[in-house]
């Protein structure tokens, strides 16, 4: 049996954090400055949005790239979920 590899993304108001994790042990971990309350504050938020999911696909794609085996990608972010929608309703990290 092979062993299943899994990507994990931590969304900051200021980094952001991917690593890859196998058998509940993270095994690479890439960190950058993303400053993701900035361009919340700086920009409306579909374009806010915009750019953020654009940086954290980079971020997923080139990981998935180094472990091409990983099964799957959980996402953790700031705030309070709607359960119905799926949607951030509220983020203390993230303005607007």
């Amino acid at each position: 049996m092979s062993e299943i590899l899994r990507i994990g993304v931590d969304v900051g108001g200021t980094n952001l954090r991917v690593g890859v994790v196998r058998d509940f042990q993270v095994i690479w971990e890439y960190r950058h400055n993303a400053n993701f309350s900035r361009i919340c504050r700086e920009h409306e938020p579909a374009d806010a949005l915009a750019r953020i999911v654009a940086e954290l696909a980079v971020a997923i794609e080139g990981t998935h790239r180094e472990y091409p085996g990983a099964q799957s990608v959980g996402i953790g972010f700031p705030g309070f979920i709607e359960p119905a929608s799926g949607a951030v309703s509220l983020s203390p990290n993230l303005p607007g």
